[in-house]
């Protein structure tokens, strides 16, 4: 048997058996910790929010693509709809925002959303819609 060190059943009883002083030192400790704990909780769940919010940017994107043409949200949420994907058009209208911010979209004259390019060319051009017409080129 060890001596010179006391048996306690609980740690409860433990604790109590430490100076207060000591005791309000761990107590502010773990608070500490908790509110860090707090803090670092909600950052991953910023994170996990931002990666579905991603997800369904790229989901969008993957669609405006087949589409084909310069779009409006409205016109992408009616393609998700006939696809079985619902979503409220302020949604789709964020998710193409957010894809103009990453470049991977462009904003067209008539705030239409339009993929790239890539060749420099504007984005609207090589539609038929927005296509030089024999007669308009005759003026």
């Amino acid at each position: 048997m060890v001596t010179g060190m006391a048996d306690y059943d609980t740690l409860t009883e433990l604790l109590i058996a430490q100076p207060e002083r000591k005791l309000q030192k761990l107590r502010n400790g773990i608070v500490t910790e908790i509110e860090r704990l707090g803090v670092e909780l909600r950052l991953v769940d910023e994170a996990l929010t931002r990666k579905r919010s991603r997800g369904r940017s790229d989901e969008a994107l993957a669609h405006i693509k087949e589409i084909g043409h310069p779009v409006k949200p409205p016109e992408v949420r009616e393609v998700l709809v006939t696809k079985g994907i619902v979503r409220k058009v302020e949604a789709v209208r964020t998710a193409m925002t957010r894809l103009v911010s990453d470049g991977l979209l462009e904003r067209t004259h008539d705030g239409r959303f339009a993929v790239p390019n890539g060749n420099g060319a504007r984005v609207e051009a090589g539609h038929p819609l927005f296509r030089e017409t024999d007669l308009e080129s005759q003026d």
